[in-house]
């Protein structure tokens, strides 16, 4: 789910909360929009192709939405601009991740025996 913006001098950026980019509590498709928007003009760049996977394509569809005069083209890979429902598992691990953090657990057996708990549901 690595969003990358490259141009000609190879500079890219991780979304926030991916990779080496710093980690925010504020996690949606219009702060990372916001983000990238930040980049290209910090670097003065125009006509840029994004280049999204997963999250990252729909956070180059939500910023060539918002301001078409940075965008000029998107390559949404593994992704389609449309709302799809998430199946059951989606939801059972979601809650399994916040059951393990709230655990504040330390080794990895740990998390693995909380894990274990939805794998057998």
């Amino acid at each position: 789910m690595v969003f990358k913006v490259l141009n000609l001098f190879g500079d890219a950026k991780d979304l926030r909360n991916h990779g080496e980019s710093p980690h925010d509590l504020r996690h949606d498709y219009h702060a990372m929009a916001e983000d990238v928007s930040a980049f290209i003009q910090d670097r003065k760049l125009n006509s840029v192709t994004l280049i999204g996977h997963s999250m990252g394509a729909k956070t180059a569809m939500t910023l060539a939405l918002r301001s078409p005069e940075l965008v000029t083209n998107v390559v949404a890979v593994d992704n389609a601009p449309v709302d799809v429902a998430l199946n059951g598992d989606f939801t059972k691990y979601i809650k399994a991740m916040k059951k393990i953090e709230d655990a504040k657990v330390t080794r990895q057996s740990e998390a693995d025996e909380i894990l274990q708990k939805f794998e057998e549901v």
